[in-house]
């Protein structure tokens, strides 16, 4: 596991730092919800903060208690009124007219007030790189970023369907990277880019970037008390899934691996969730039960009574379910790629090699050691506890603080 945060208290000065989050909002989808969580953080441990987000947030933000303090720079940017465009594109379309948009206000501000360091951190993607790389005496960290890991074409032809196509043509894109001259400039000016995973990183590196480390994109924003105790075992391995149900979260690998292990042992399956691979599950399954989606309050409920998480995801910027079962103190079983293998190593979870020849056999194989080996599931479980501490957002603030600092001192 790669981590770039120290459990070392970090000297707090007083710093002026812009922000861009494009998502950065309590509500809305994991990017939104770590806009918001790094804004606040980073207020409360004592930044004089101007975060610019895009203004479709304001009224989730405005009169909240915890914006109190922050200067938000709402700017408006719209993808263009196609009809048939899909909301994926029209969000990416979005996010790049919000770029262009900030260039102008980022500047006024920091001529009328110079900042000592800016922070990009959402979107995290690598790809579109960052306004503040416009302003030429702003020293910045980039990141957390994502958006250089790529998935395996064999992996996405033998479970993504006709979504093989689609994913190929994103790898051809994540590939044409080396090109994009916003990009590269992004990763030269930097003085940091935090990779959320290692194909980010490389990719970092291979645009020229100075300084690159690694650290999830997504973090703890408390931790929910002291872990439950695992549930008893007299009634086989409980395994949890949490997220959305799409084809490259791995869902079909999930369930094929679940039919074999259950050949050898008691495994099953709780699957919290809905999305397009819902048809996967619209007949009965052995040994899987299949709740929709299920409000946040609940998932302390579910992760008491499960042992494990499972997340086999085929393409996976960060993780948040693994963050998420790590604070509940449940170790998981991924795939050793991408953010997942950023986020666990063997102390606290199970990484399955991803090659995508006899996949669904490893993955049952290390479904089947865990169940009939109890002990191995409580030492990774106590193993969660050093992970908690380092994914805490409190933590990952002082860390992210210490880099501005070391930012502005070069200015």
């Amino acid at each position: 596991m790669s981590s770039a945060v120290s459990d070392q208290d970090v000297d707090l000065p007083r710093r002026r730092v812009a922000l861009i989050a494009f998502g950065c909002s309590p509500g809305g989808g994991s990017e939104h919800r770590a806009g918001w969580h790094w804004a606040t953080s980073l207020a409360e441990a004592g930044v004089e903060l101007t975060v610019f987000a895009h203004s479709v947030q304001r009224h989730l933000v405005e009169g909240r208690p915890e914006a109190e303090g922050i200067e938000f720079v709402w700017v408006d940017a719209e993808a263009p009124k196609i009809a048939d465009l899909r909301p994926a594109y029209r969000s990416s379309i979005a996010y790049l007219a919000f770029l262009k948009a900030c260039e102008t206000p980022l500047r006024q501000r920091h001529v009328a007030e110079p900042f000592s360091a800016g922070l990009h951190v959402s979107w995290s993607q690598i790809r579109s790189g960052t306004p503040l790389a416009e302003i030429d005496d702003l020293p910045f960290v980039f990141g957390p970023v994502g958006g250089g890991h790529m998935m395996p074409f064999g992996l996405a032809r033998r479970y993504l369907g006709t979504h093989a196509l689609v994913e190929g043509a994103r790898n051809l894109h994540v590939q044409s990277t080396r090109l994009n001259l916003r990009a590269r400039r992004s990763c030269q000016r930097a003085e940091l880019v935090v990779a959320a995973n290692a194909g980010t990183e490389s990719l970092a590196r291979s645009l020229g970037a100075r300084r690159v480390v690694i650290m999830t994109d997504g973090g703890l924003t408390e931790l929910p008390g002291e872990p439950e105790p695992l549930p008893p075992f007299d009634e086989g391995l409980r395994l949890l899934w949490v997220g959305r149900l799409m084809p490259r979260k791995g869902l079909k690998l999930a369930l094929d691996a679940l039919r074999l292990a259950r050949l050898r042992a008691d495994v099953r399956l709780t699957i919290l969730g809905d999305g397009e691979d819902r048809s996967l599950l619209e007949a009965p399954i052995e040994g899987v039960e299949w709740r929709g989606q299920v409000p946040p309050s609940d998932l302390p409920s579910f992760f008491a009574d499960h042992h494990l998480n499972l997340f086999p995801s085929l393409r996976e910027s960060g993780g948040p379910p693994v963050v998420e079962a790590i604070g509940f103190g449940r170790p998981s079983v991924c795939l050793d790629h991408q953010g997942p293998a950023a986020i666990i190593d063997a102390a606290c979870g199970v990484l399955v090699d991803p090659v995508p020849e006899g996949l669904a056999e490893r993955l049952a194989d290390a479904l089947v050691d865990l169940a009939l080996n109890p002990s191995k599931v409580v030492a990774l479980a106590a193993g969660t506890k050093t992970v908690r501490t380092k994914l805490l957002q409190k933590n990952r603030t002082k860390w992210m603080v210490a880099q501005l600092d070391e930012a502005a001192s070069r200015r």
